[in-house]
């Protein structure tokens, strides 16, 4: 596996700056107003010029499923993880499970981001590096003609 392009350099710089882009929701998996606010949350965890197309899919996945397990948990929260049957016996909420399964899905899709812990390596690393990055592409402007001959 290749390593990255050290970002402390100026070529580095202009690299990461020259793969500055704009971020919008893949049209293949839309996201509804509740679910927007954790795509953007997911979408700050790296730098713009790290995310591809397929990524991008992921993460709308990914905040459908944070969406789908704030609503799950609280509803969980509100019956309890016991509850009685009509026959007024206990059982395990069903809820439970289901809040398992959404967290699961989380988890590997955090790790296919790569924005999961066990999926990021040496995470300070990788950490330093983003906001390196991420530091580059908030003082520059996508428009700005210094960058014109480094788009690819």
């Amino acid at each position: 596996m290749s390593k990255k392009q050290r970002i402390d350099s100026v070529k580095g710089a202009l690299n990461a700056a020259a793969g500055m882009q704009d971020i919008a929701v893949p049209e293949t998996v839309p996201l509804d107003d509740l679910e927007m606010p954790f795509f953007a949350a997911i979408i700050a965890k790296k730098p713009t010029s790290e995310w591809e197309d397929h990524d991008l899919q992921v993460a709308a996945l990914l905040a459908r499923e944070m969406c789908l397990a704030e609503k799950e948990t609280r509803l969980l929260a509100d019956e309890g993880s016991v509850v009685t049957t009509p026959k007024g016996l206990t059982q395990q909420n069903a809820r439970v499970p289901t809040v398992h399964g959404i967290a699961a899905r989380i988890k590997n899709y955090r790790q296919t981001l790569a924005i999961h812990g066990a999926a990021m390596g040496n995470a300070r690393d990788v950490g330093s590096r983003r906001t390196k990055v991420q530091k580059i592409e908030a003082g520059l402007r996508k428009d700005d003609p210094l960058l014109a001959g480094t788009r690819h």
